[in-house]
């Protein structure tokens, strides 16, 4: 009988300790959740109206909340700054550090391309060596009447340009990520735009997204041909 009665206080303690853990999951999954809801309302949702230009843009994390995110303001009249970043790692401290960088950035970015990652740096570093993270970004500003795109390319890496005859232009120079001990500074591009010209900016994700992809522009841009809309 005594050991009867302790079998079923070991199961009890049993039952009791996976109803707890089970509670923590869901705690935690219920968290998750409205982190990625924050998240996703920390994107825009609608798309700028810029007279001779069409803009699309999709964030689809591979977990409920992720480091990448994508922006856009308008800085002052007709010119407007893009944004594609991707924090290091996944989860909840890249989606924190995510916030953090789009913040930073929304706030310097009247300044031109180079400086406004300058300041952003400065405001970030300390945060991005303490996490022991680095962020890539491909940061921009569109001079819409003029058809000038000035931009900033750390670290990226993933972002083409197709020209409307077909020809496919990787985007020089690139530097190095923020947090990467970029002691050079930032070095800015600029291009020109043509009616037909496709700009195409996106991270490493699309391989987990589509892993029969290779991340090759010449392929990806052969992926564009037909659509008659960014959308």
């Amino acid at each position: 009988a005594l050991g009867e009665a302790a079998e079923r206080s070991e199961l009890k303690k049993a039952e009791e300790a996976l109803r707890e853990s089970e509670m923590r999951e869901y705690k935690f999954q219920s968290e998750l959740q409205y982190a990625a809801q924050i998240q996703e309302k920390l994107l825009p949702h609608s798309y700028p109206v810029i007279p001779g230009f069409d803009i699309a843009a999709r964030c689809l994390h591979a977990k409920q909340v992720g480091g990448a995110f994508f922006d856009w303001q308008e800085v002052c009249a007709g010119v407007w700054s893009f944004t594609l970043g991707d924090v290091m790692g996944k989860g909840m401290a890249a989606a924190m550090l995510m916030a953090t960088v789009r913040a930073s950035l929304r706030s310097v970015a009247h300044n031109r391309s180079a400086e406004a990652l300058r300041l952003a740096e400065e405001a970030l570093l300390s945060d991005l060596e303490n996490s022991e993270s680095f962020v890539t970004l491909f940061h921009a500003q569109l001079y819409a009447e003029a058809r000038r795109l000035n931009f900033v390319d750390c670290g990226h890496g993933y972002a083409f340009l197709l020209r409307g005859n077909g020809t496919v232009e990787g985007l020089l120079p690139r530097g190095l990520p923020m947090g990467g001990q970029n002691q050079k500074g930032y070095e800015e591009g600029t291009v020109n735009l043509n009616r037909g010209d496709v700009l195409v900016i996106y991270s490493d994700g699309v391989i987990d997204a589509r892993p029969d992809l290779t991340l090759d522009n010449q392929e990806l841009a052969r992926g564009l041909e037909g659509p008659a809309s960014a959308q």
